[in-house]
């Protein structure tokens, strides 16, 4: 069991403590010190994006016919900000570990 003295605890290449104990409270784990998060402890920040739609139905020339026009727009957030609507996610094959723990 970790003693939580940071004498048992190898961090990776290019990380010091001090970046360590950082991502830890930045992400809120840093309450799980010396223990095992408990699943789903934490999550990702919410995602929106907005759909916009119009239809317009007009007279046809021909007798007993109409005409539809249709405009959707799946993500309007980003069409206005290219940072908006945007949903971002690690693939689950490429998650590396934050810390060696031996």
């Amino acid at each position: 069991m970790p003693r939580g003295d940071g004498s048992d605890v190898t961090l990776g290449r290019g990380i010091d403590e001090a970046t360590f104990n950082n991502f830890l409270e930045e992400r809120g784990l840093d309450k799980y010190r010396s223990q095992i998060a408990p699943r789903n402890a934490s999550a990702a920040r919410g995602s929106t994006a907005s759909i916009c739609a119009s239809r317009k139905t007009c007279p046809s020339p021909v007798a007993g016919h109409r005409a539809r026009f249709v405009v959707d727009i799946e993500n309007l957030g980003n069409l206005l900000n290219n940072n908006w609507g945007r949903y971002s996610q690690v693939g689950f094959p490429f998650l590396v570990p934050a810390v060696d723990v031996g």
